[in-house]
């Protein structure tokens, strides 16, 4: 019988703690990125098909685990609850996210593609749309022109998650 995904969560926070320090040597030791991403990608496999994820420091210092739904609402479901499990002890020293926090400051940009994208190569123009009770935004970025319509949406929305998070991105 298959485990459910409630005992897989605690699982991965039990294994989690008792590998975290490894991970933080990893971190501040500058390990090759692509080993200490693996590594991390197989603890969060105990819980988590396939989840994408960042690692970081703080400016607080504290050491950063986020997680991503990658714009679907089913997975944020998920993820917020992974979070909620997270044992108290753990907070001390790292800080965990079930979505991409905003990060951006007036002076922030992004590079993909080989465009680099900040605040002032956009103009936004917001319109409240009743019937959804969200806000729909045309956008204005020549830089984004050549691009693709896929890479243009892709660019864009990380831009966004950078300056509101990605919650908001995907609630609003």
């Amino acid at each position: 019988m298959r485990e459910t995904f409630r005992s897989r969560i605690g699982k991965f926070w039990d294994e989690f703690s008792k590998r975290e320090f490894d991970i933080r040597k990893m971190m501040d030791d500058k390990t090759e990125k692509e080993t200490l991403l693996n590594f991390v990608d197989n603890l969060l496999h105990i819980v988590f098909h396939r989840v994408n994820f960042e690692l970081g420091i703080n400016k607080d210092k504290k050491y950063e685990l986020i997680l991503t739904p990658e714009g679907y609402r089913v997975k944020l479901l998920q993820l917020n609850y992974w979070l909620q499990q997270a044992p108290k002890d753990l907070w001390q020293k790292w800080s965990f996210y079930s979505s991409k926090p905003a990060r951006a400051g007036s002076a922030s940009s992004i590079n993909m593609f080989g465009i680099n994208l900040s605040e002032k190569d956009i103009s936004l123009y917001p319109q409240p749309n009743n019937n959804t009770n969200r806000v729909d935004i045309d956008v204005y970025c020549p830089k984004l022109m050549v691009l693709d319509k896929e890479k243009q949406h892709s660019m864009f929305t990380i831009f966004l998650d950078l300056f509101i998070s990605e919650f908001y991105t995907m609630e609003y």
